[in-house]
């Protein structure tokens, strides 16, 4: 016996001394939850990107004052960390992050505060060569936000989407692809009446389809879930329509993500239906034609309070979404659904008393699937100090974890019944951004502290996890 006890805690040290060091690139890591920060600093996981040949993840974020990209192997091994400070003394927030057609990442983000807002910049680097491509920084008229990047189809031109203040308008830019320069042609600003954001766009059989909030009014009631349909090449609307809440009825709905299959859109949002509360929200999901015209709604009741939606990716034989509690116990939701809206899981993660994605709205890229397994990052807040979270589970969203909290949950969908989603006219007008080139310093090697990393993939592994933990 005592025996038996030696040969499994030399197993147990052997494990654990891989899985630090990280000299073993064995399947021990088949799933996991890492978390990675510094003992002091502002460490944030916004975007996620896989490469080209699925080989590897890239992680988009903040590391104190500097943007941070971060390269991790699909077993969760960090292969190098590098920050790019565009102006000193400023934060820079990752907000959108992509690989685009040659193999490039390209980023779209806030210089400012994810709270406030900021000036906007975007940059291109190839990772291979570590140089940073281009770099802008875009100066609107007003503090805006800065809700993801985009590539329009393969070679295009990349479009930011960006949520100026005042006027508080929903706006793409179209940058050039070779030199980060605004194309004037199709750079717009869209407005309803007021407060008006897109939260996610894609580009689909030589058009663009993009959701977010636009406001048939001035008042936090009149805040609805919108799609839009665009030319690719003006960016004028071929349509636009809102709801699920008709103009008489007070409602606050944010639109966050969309997904096109099978010439059908599918959008994930959140909000108030009854009201205009950005605390009494919950999650809904609705089903629309390539013409705008509505399917379905249901509505996705989560476990906890004041529910928010992130990103809706396809996976197999239908749709995972991310989402969350943004107050306590603010844990981070998976579920999926079937094409017809019914739930075939859920599973709820919990490692600190503030796991979260972003303070508000939506953040583009931070879910996706990547050979054969699903990813996502957040970050988590411990005594004031984020670090970046990066979780692999497998389709499923199991994770054969014990140190944290990952359990199977309930989520009941309810259809919403006598649901209208309504054609508006927009007010379209020529984007005003003065451009500055920047010229940032040479992107920094830096680390990472692997703060957690608790994963186990087998009976024995799985036992000595439960004993430790």
């Amino acid at each position: 016996m005592q025996l038996k006890t030696r040969f499994l805690l030399t197993l147990f040290i052997i494990a654990c001394v891989f899985v630090v060091t990280g000299l073993s690139q064995s399947d021990c890591h088949s799933a996991y939850y890492s978390v990675f920060g510094s003992a002091f600093g502002q460490d944030k996981g916004y975007s996620l990107a896989v490469d080209e040949n699925e080989s590897a993840l890239y992680v988009g974020g903040i590391k104190d004052d500097s943007l941070v990209l971060i390269r991790i192997d699909l077993n969760g091994y960090v292969e190098w960390v590098r920050t790019i400070d565009l102006i000193p003394f400023r934060q820079e927030h990752i907000m959108g992050l992509v690989v685009d057609s040659e193999g490039m990442l390209a980023a779209g983000g806030i210089i400012g505060t994810t709270e406030g807002g900021g000036s906007i910049f975007a940059f291109r680097y190839n990772p291979l060569s570590d140089q940073v491509l281009w770099a802008k920084e875009y100066t609107p008229q007003s503090n805006s936000y800065c809700n993801g990047i985009i590539e329009k189809g393969s070679g295009g031109n990349f479009l930011i989407m960006n949520n100026p203040q005042n006027p508080n308008n929903a706006e793409i830019l179209e940058l050039n692809r070779t030199t980060g320069a605004v194309v004037p042609q199709f750079s717009k600003n869209y407005s309803l009446q007021n407060s008006d954001s897109f939260g996610d766009m894609v580009f689909y059989e030589n058009s663009l389809y993009a959701t977010g909030r636009f406001s048939e009014g001035f008042d936090q009631g009149s805040m609805r879930h919108f799609i839009v349909k665009l030319n690719q090449t003006s960016g004028v609307p071929d349509w636009v329509k809102i709801g699920h809440r008709s103009a008489n009825n007070d409602a606050r709905l944010y639109g966050a993500s969309l997904k096109i299959l099978n010439d059908t859109i599918y959008s994930v949002y959140m909000g108030d239906e009854n009201g205009s509360s950005i605390d009494d929200t919950e999650v809904f999901i609705q089903k629309t034609t390539l013409d705008g015209d509505l399917v379905w709604v249901k509505k996705y009741p989560l476990p906890g309070a004041n529910d928010w939606a992130d990103e809706i990716i396809t996976s197999g034989n239908g749709f995972v979404v991310l989402a969350r509690n943004r107050v306590a116990p603010s844990d981070l939701i998976l579920f999926k659904i079937d094409h017809e809206g019914r739930v075939l899981w859920a599973r709820k993660f919990d490692y600190s008393g503030n796991d979260n994605t972003i303070s508000i709205g939506s953040t583009q890229g931070q879910l996706l699937e990547a050979n054969g397994s699903l990813y996502f990052t957040a970050y988590s807040e411990s005594s004031g100090s984020p670090d970046i979270v990066i979780v692999k589970t497998d389709l499923e969203g199991n994770i054969s974890d014990t140190c944290i909290e990952n359990s199977t949950i309930s989520i009941v969908p309810v259809s919403i019944q006598n649901p209208t989603f309504y054609p508006v006219t927009l007010s379209v007008f020529d984007a005003s951004n003065n451009v500055i080139n920047k010229t940032p310093m040479q992107p920094k090697k830096t680390s990472l502290d692997s703060k957690f990393l608790c994963e186990r993939s087998s009976t024995l592994e799985t036992f000595l996890s439960q004993t430790i933990c």
